[in-house]
């Protein structure tokens, strides 16, 4: 399950949000008003999905994206005025209001995407091969820590 971070400037907002995401089986790891918040639950996360709005206590959203760990995305809600300006293509952006079907559908291909790119890594480590009796298992070695953990296929 990939982990989600909603960051908005008004708490209850991000609340609502939150709430909404766990009725559609997300996994919401934390709820937060500032970027310094956010940034502090992405450090501790394999993985996942930073959902914000534009502009916190702290920082913009361009701040915050430039602080995330590399296997963070981020996924921005913002007017259509604002979304006109922002340039990263590495961003994926949400018109609000927020509409349940867009989010949850671009929550999923994101999700997917994440996904795709943990697996690549997992299978592209180097294979040990361990002699079992009559039977070979193959066990992945693990390159880095933030990879993978070291599976059995």
């Amino acid at each position: 399950m990939i982990s989600i971070i909603v960051v908005f400037p008004r708490l209850e907002d991000a609340k609502n949000i939150r709430n909404l995401l766990v009725r559609h089986g997300y996994e919401v790891t934390g709820v937060c008003s500032s970027g310094a918040q956010a940034l502090q639950l992405a450090e501790h996360l394999s993985d996942g999905i930073v959902l914000c709005g534009y502009r916190f206590q702290d920082m913009l959203y361009s701040e915050l994206y430039e602080c995330l760990p590399v296997n963070m995305q981020m996924l921005l809600a913002a007017s259509p005025r604002i979304l006109e300006e922002c340039q990263s293509r590495d961003i994926v952006f949400l018109e609000l209001p927020l509409k349940v079907h867009d989010l949850v559908n671009t929550l999923e291909m994101m999700s997917g995407s994440i996904l795709r790119q943990t697996l690549t890594i997992c299978f592209s480590m180097p294979l040990k091969a361990l002699s079992s009796a009559s039977n070979t298992i193959f066990c992945a070695t693990k390159l880095t820590d933030a990879d993978c953990t070291p599976s059995i296929f």
